[in-house]
């Protein structure tokens, strides 16, 4: 899980007569560890495991939660709408450091059906950028296709964009491996304070697929600047 500024932790358990004790630094609690008395406050990056010891001395199962400090403060507009089966942590999921897995089920990803990516990013101050780059999936068989296109457009206000960089083609449709792809859209040094990013859809599921004519998906998880 990621946040911005800090997190609010809770802990629980169904048992009545058991105690939770708990550790922030990733290491197994036991029960010498922290004895947990109400909700934490999480403030950086940290590794929280939990247990809960009952009357009689019986343990549970330690429970383990990662919690990632975002290191930017960006705002993240979508233009379009994902799925809401595949929404991959909303907006921030989109830039919050954790890439999404091959393993798609896991629901690490922002799904697009029937629509293209297309996401501002909002830095809150004028940088100077060269390069972005967007983490794709493809899963042809479960019609999670590369986008026909990934491009860039920048802007200083947020009313005025031009585009500065594109790709093409990033993967065949006949490559059924499930695999990982980054989009990495370089150009000149230029001042910006908003940065867009688009992706079109891939378009109909071809005549050899199981599914001909099916609309395509497209899979995007984490975009990075700089």
């Amino acid at each position: 899980m990621s946040f911005q500024n800090s997190r609010t932790v809770s802990i629980s358990t169904p048992q009545k007569d058991a105690k939770i004790f708990y550790t922030t630094d990733g290491s197994e609690p036991t029960g010498n560890s922290m004895s947990y008395a109400g909700p934490i406050t999480v403030n950086r990056s940290q590794t929280i495991k939990a247990l809960a010891i009952d009357a009689r001395g019986t343990k549970s199962f330690v429970t383990t939660a990662v919690y990632k400090k975002m290191a930017h403060d960006w705002g993240i507009k979508l233009n379009t709408n994902y799925e809401q089966l595949y929404e991959g942590g909303g907006a921030m999921g989109l830039v919050d450091g954790i890439r999404g897995e091959t393993n798609w089920r896991k629901g690490n990803w922002q799904g697009y059906q029937n629509t293209g990516v297309d996401v501002t990013i909002d830095l809150k101050k004028i940088k100077t950028i060269s390069r972005v780059s967007a983490g794709f999936l493809q899963d042809t068989r479960a019609w999670i296709v590369m986008p026909k296109t990934v491009s860039v457009e920048i802007s200083v206000d947020g009313k005025k964009f031009k585009k500065v960089s594109e790709k093409n083609n990033l993967l065949s449709v006949k490559d059924l491996n499930v695999q990982l792809k980054t989009a990495e859209l370089r150009f000149k040094p230029q001042a910006a304070r908003y940065v867009r990013l688009k992706a079109a859809q891939y378009g109909k599921l071809p005549e050899w697929h199981e599914s001909p004519g099916g609309d395509t998906h497209i899979f995007i998880d984490e975009i990075y600047l700089d």
